[in-house]
């Protein structure tokens, strides 16, 4: 009310005490009302931690709720909109992916706007307009051309329903941040396009450098120094993994390589709701 008012002097008092109080209820150690918001989501993250070791997604995703509430940094929004995808609340991405927007689409760091970029096109229900998410995207590629800014632009061209574009951009190389996402989103433009048995190499080739990274959500080789954690980078795999599979449908289903005559290994998707 007092904000509405313009009465902002008035407001912030509240907004102190209200911040020193969730800080106690969250378990910090100290009850400082000049405790930032990016303070209160690490404690959120930091109570997750035992919960991401037993792989109990849903007691992490608990952990995580009171995020939306807190601004957090642009890292953490990643993190909340991994977890969501992976147990499928689509409601929960869409209202933190147009959170985060609010919160960092006017960021004048291009590694926030990357960030921001990445996870609120890693789904279709992202609820932000499918023509600013590629404007973003032409100007990081513009501003430095490079497999992650590819993958970025590949990613929000295909979410416009611009199949051909996306496969023009989505880099073939990189890194865990980008090949297995990379692939995956190749496949399903091809299948898009009536390719199928490109869209089958796709996701072939996909499969493996998923394997090979994330073979469980806390154990692989070593990752690049950029990458968000392992268990987060499972996360947004597997979520693209159960749409690529939704729409493949039958290509899918086989999953040898159509030159091989021997089954390769594969990642299997978990239905969190088992």
């Amino acid at each position: 009310v007092y904000r509405d008012q313009g009465r902002m002097e008035e407001q912030e008092p509240i907004v102190r005490k209200n911040l020193a109080i969730k800080i106690r209820a969250l378990g910090a150690e100290h009850n400082d009302t000049r405790s930032s918001l990016r303070e209160m989501a690490s404690i959120c993250l930091k109570k997750a931690e035992p919960h991401i070791e037993a792989e109990d997604w849903a007691a992490v995703l608990e952990c995580l709720s009171p995020i939306f509430e807190l601004q957090p940094d642009v890292k953490t929004w990643r993190t909340l909109t991994a977890l969501q995808l992976y147990q499928g609340d689509t409601a929960g991405y869409r209202q933190a992916c147009q959170a985060a927007w609010e919160q960092f689409a006017e960021s004048e760091k291009s590694w926030e706007l990357a960030i921001l970029a990445n996870f609120c096109s890693l789904a279709p229900e992202n609820g932000i307009d499918a023509e600013q998410l590629v404007a973003l995207a032409d100007e990081l590629l513009a501003a430095k051309p490079d497999s992650v800014t590819r993958l970025t632009k590949g990613v929000a061209e295909y979410r416009s329903g611009n199949c051909s574009d996306a496969l023009a951009t989505l880099p073939t190389k990189g890194s865990e941040r980008v090949l297995p996402i990379s692939l995956l989103v190749r496949a399903m433009a091809h299948y898009q396009l009536g390719d199928l048995q490109a869209a089958r190499h796709q996701y072939d080739q996909a499969l493996k450098e998923i394997d090979r990274w994330t073979p469980t959500p806390n154990t692989g080789p070593e990752l690049n120094q950029y990458s968000p954690d392992r268990w987060i980078l499972w996360c947004q795999y597997q979520a693209v993994l159960r749409e690529v599979q939704s729409l493949l449908g039958p290509v899918a289903t086989d999953l040898r390589s159509p030159d091989s005559k021997e089954p390769k290994k594969s990642t299997p998707t978990v239905d969190p709701l088992e």
